[in-house]
C-alpha cells in the first residue's frame, strides 16, 4: 500500500517577485505542442523558476512533480505521477486507479502470481462499476480477467468473458482491442475444438489486423490461423497461413531497414 505523497512533491514552488523573461517564455510557448521539452542549465540558473512561472501564466493544463534520486524506481515514479495528476484532476481519481490496477494485474499474470492477480481483478471490477462511462476501461478489465482465467485453466469462465468482450466490440466499436480479443477467443475455440468458429474468428483477426495496418498483429493472426488449419488437417491452408506470417515478418524487417 502506497502512502500519500507530500504536497510539496506535487505542487509548484511559491514564486517571489521576479523579472519576466519574455524570450524564454515565448520559446516555451512555441514548443507547447511538443511531447518533451528538456531545459538544461547549471544549478541556480532559474530553470525551476522559469517552468513554474510559465505554468502559472500559461493556459495549458499542467501537473507538477518534484523528483530526486530516490524516485528512480519505476513503480515509485508511476505512483508519484498518478498522485500528481490526481492532485489537479480530481475527476481522474478512479480511472487512474483502474489503469494502475490493470498494469499490476498484467504484471502479476506474467510472473505467475495468479492469486494476487485475482485480487487486482476483483478490485478492478469494484472500481469499474463506479465509472460506467469508461466503457473501454471496463472492457480492458474483462479482457485481463479472461487472460487470468485462461492462465488458471478455467476455460469455461474464459469462454464466457470472451463472449462479453465480443459484444463490447460490436456495441462500442473498440477496434484497437479487437485483435487481442480475437487472439484469446481463437485459442479458446481451439481448446474447445470448435474449429469452424475458430476459423471464422481467425479470419476476422486477420482482417482487423490488416485494417489497423499492424504487421506484428498480422503475424500473430496468421500464426493462429495456421494452427487452426493444422487442427482441421487442412495442411495446404496451414502452409499458406504460415507463408503469409513469414511474409509479413520479412516485410516488417524490410521497412525497418529502409
Amino acid at each position: 500500500m502506497k502512502t500519500p505523497v507530500s504536497i510539496s512533491k506535487i505542487s509548484p514552488p511559491h514564486l517571489p517577485p521576479i523579472l519576466y523573461r519574455s524570450r524564454l517564455h515565448d520559446l516555451l510557448k512555441k514548443n507547447e505542442d511538443k511531447k518533451l521539452i528538456l531545459i538544461l542549465g547549471q544549478a541556480a540558473q532559474g530553470k525551476t523558476t522559469l517552468v513554474a512561472s510559465h505554468v502559472k501564466t500559461s493556459k495549458i493544463p499542467s501537473a507538477w512533480l518534484n523528483l530526486d534520486q530516490s524516485d528512480s524506481d519505476p513503480v515509485n515514479l508511476y505512483h508519484l505521477i498518478i498522485q500528481s495528476l490526481k492532485h489537479v484532476l480530481k475527476e481522474l481519481d478512479l480511472p487512474l486507479q483502474v489503469y494502475s490496477l490493470l498494469s499490476s494485474a498484467v504484471g502479476l499474470i506474467c510472473v505467475g502470481e495468479f492469486s494476487r492477480a485475482e485480487e487486482a481483478c476483483q478490485k478492478l471490477e469494484t472500481h469499474t462499476e463506479k465509472i460506467d462511462y469508461h466503457k473501454e476501461l471496463k472492457a480492458m478489465g474483462t479482457m485481463i480477467n479472461c487472460v487470468l482465467s485462461l492462465s488458471k485453466g478455467d476455460f469455461e469462465k474464459a469462454h464466457h468473458l470472451s463472449k462479453l468482450l465480443q459484444m463490447g466490440i460490436e456495441k462500442y466499436g473498440f477496434i484497437s482491442m479487437a485483435p487481442w480479443i480475437y487472439e484469446i477467443t481463437g485459442y479458446l475455440k481451439l481448446v474447445r475444438e470448435d474449429l469452424i468458429d475458430a476459423e471464422h474468428i481467425g479470419n476476422r483477426y486477420v482482417s482487423t489486423a490488416r485494417s489497423l495496418k499492424n504487421n506484428f498483429l498480422k503475424g500473430l493472426a496468421f500464426r493462429l490461423l495456421g494452427l487452426i488449419y493444422l487442427h482441421q488437417k487442412d495442411f495446404k491452408k496451414a502452409r499458406e497461413a504460415i507463408y503469409n506470417k513469414i511474409l509479413e515478418k520479412s516485410n516488417k524487417k524490410g521497412k525497418l531497414r529502409g
